[in-house]
């Protein structure tokens, strides 16, 4: 993997394709038909939602310049040994 895919891999996870929430949604799917199946006759639908302790994202915190500082170096480093 050189400098460039890496840092394409690195964007698509931090967009939050992978991580909790979405092992969250994985497990709420089934738990929501589960729940629904055997619910009772009069009673309100389940949503995945109510099986998600925690849909609400964190905030993220903006980066601060050391932070992009030093993840610029650590790629131009992975670029530079490719070359």
């Amino acid at each position: 993997m050189n400098g460039k895919e890496l840092s394409q891999w690195h964007y698509l996870y931090q967009q939050g394709l992978w991580g909790n929430f979405r092992e969250d949604l994985r497990a709420a799917i089934p738990a929501t038909i589960l729940a629904n199946v055997n619910r009772g006759e009069n009673q309100e639908a389940f949503k995945y939602t109510d099986f998600m302790p925690l849909l609400e994202k964190p905030e993220k915190k903006p980066q601060t310049i050391k932070q992009q500082q030093s993840i610029t170096k650590i790629l131009h480093q992975a670029l530079k040994k490719k070359h």
